[in-house]
């Protein structure tokens, strides 16, 4: 009976074993830079960090943006929205799509992103991070600062 058991054991551990996904690749580092114009909120942007070096990201690409949206608390103070941004590479690898948190206020553009999925190459890229946005003298538009961390499953 004992050694029944135990074979019952051995058999459902490796039923669990050959059912299991494939594991993530592990975080890489990320830093994006975007200038984005406040007339279409689309820019450019470029990339660099081991996500880059490693190939879970591209270098350089265009960006647009399909949603944004004011949400929470509005004063004259300050303010918080919702935007999302699809960036698209110029390599043709593929777009990934980031929604952003952002608070704008007396103190600066301050926002936290996550990456929503992808298409192509990014169809299982996964990542967050924190970012900051600064006004550029003689633009008409703002430079986001991504910083943070992404991996594929």
């Amino acid at each position: 009976m004992r050694r029944s058991s135990i074979v019952a054991v051995l058999a459902a551990l490796m039923l669990v074993v050959t059912i299991v996904p494939a594991a993530a690749t592990p975080p890489s580092g990320v830093l994006i830079e975007s200038l984005v114009s406040f007339d279409s909120g689309g820019g450019r942007f470029t990339a660099t960090g081991p996500a880059v070096d490693s190939g879970l990201i591209c270098a350089s690409g265009v960006t647009t943006q399909p949603y944004w949206k004011q949400t929470g608390f509005h004063a004259p103070t300050g303010v918080n929205f919702q935007v999302v941004k699809e960036f698209a590479c110029d390599d043709g690898s593929g777009s990934f799509f980031v929604k952003l948190q952002v608070r704008s206020d007396r103190k600066g553009v301050n926002f936290s992103w996550t990456i929503l999925g992808g298409t192509d190459t990014y169809a299982n890229l996964h990542g967050s991070g924190k970012g900051t946005g600064e006004g550029i003298d003689g633009f008409d538009g703002i430079l986001d600062l991504y910083s943070g961390a992404v991996h594929s499953n």
